[in-house]
Formats: structure tokens, C-alpha cells, sequence
């Protein structure tokens, strides 16, 4: 996954500075299986982590009881 963020970030956000500024940048391919996996990843995260503060919720006793 932080590889992926790496070459993200270098393609969108180091490439084209580079590019203006020096007139040159390296630009990495980024393969369709590697976007696949970078979005179940947050999927899956985003789903653990909801699940863990729905699950949190459920388990504290209610005011009064």
C-alpha cells in the first residue's frame, strides 16, 4: 500500500514540479492490479475500522443500568 502512495504521489504530485521546474521528471507505471489492491485495502481498513467502533458501542453498558 505505501508503495503505491509512493508512486502515486511521485506521478501526481513530484512529476509535474520536476517537470516546470527542470524540464524532466521519471514518471512509474502503475499497474491496474496495483490500483485493485490499493482499493481493497482502504476498503478493507475502512470497514475494520467501523466495524471495531460499531462493535466498541455495543459493548459499553447504558447510562443508568
Amino acid at each position: 500500500m505505501m508503495i503505491a502512495i509512493i508512486i502515486i504521489a511521485n506521478n501526481y504530485l513530484i512529476v509535474p514540479y520536476a517537470n516546470a521546474l527542470f524540464g524532466f521528471g521519471i514518471q512509474l507505471d502503475l499497474p491496474d492490479a496495483l490500483w485493485t489492491l490499493l482499493t481493497i485495502g482502504v476498503g478493507g481498513y475502512t470497514l475494520g475500522r467501523s466495524s471495531e467502533k460499531i462493535a466498541d458501542k455495543l459493548k459499553k453498558p447504558k447510562p443508568g443500568e
